[in-house]
């Protein structure tokens, strides 16, 4: 639309739409739509109508209604409309009810604690802690490996070179 009014002058609106895929009667009515909102559809009127009161709803309510509760407090005020529409408006106005079940998790790295055997032989299921494995190697193994440590010995068969299991 900008372009076709900023250019019109110089080529005309229907050579611009005819390079363009779309038809001068649209552009023209568009143009019409702008100068009179009587000439919109009746959905976009209601829309355009019901816009003010949603958004008042919304705000009344702290910012934390969804489209749900929005709904329902339209009904209870005697503005009917269906629930679709709401949660579709809401969505063009960009306003978001609280979400109570979803928490956001922020991933950070957490550096390996100090007496991590005694984590894993603490869990709840003894059998988890037999299968647990941290990268690659049983509780078995790594128990094993730091035994052997503690005593100033190099790592035996149970890890290889590479620190994987043979």
């Amino acid at each position: 639309m900008t372009f076709v009014d900023e250019h019109h002058g110089e080529h005309g609106v229907e050579s611009i739409c005819r390079q363009l895929p779309i038809a001068s009667s649209t552009y023209y009515e568009r143009k019409a739509c702008q100068r009179d909102p009587s000439r919109h559809s009746a959905r976009a009127q209601q829309d355009e109508r019901l816009k003010p009161e949603i958004a008042r709803v919304y705000r009344e309510n702290y910012d934390a209604y969804g489209p749900r509760k929005v709904w329902r407090q339209l009904g209870r005020e005697d503005i009917l409309v269906a629930r679709c529409t709401v949660e579709c408006l809401l969505r063009a106005m960009e306003l978001r009810g609280v979400v109570r079940s979803r928490r956001y998790k922020v991933t950070t790295s957490d550096p390996v604690p100090e007496n991590w055997t005694t984590i894993l032989r603490n869990s709840h299921h003894p059998k988890e802690v037999q299968n647990a494995q941290v990268a690659g190697h049983t509780e078995k193994q790594i128990v094993v490996v730091l035994k052997r440590a503690g005593r100033g010995r190099p790592p035996g068969p149970e890890i290889g070179a590479k620190g994987r299991h043979q």
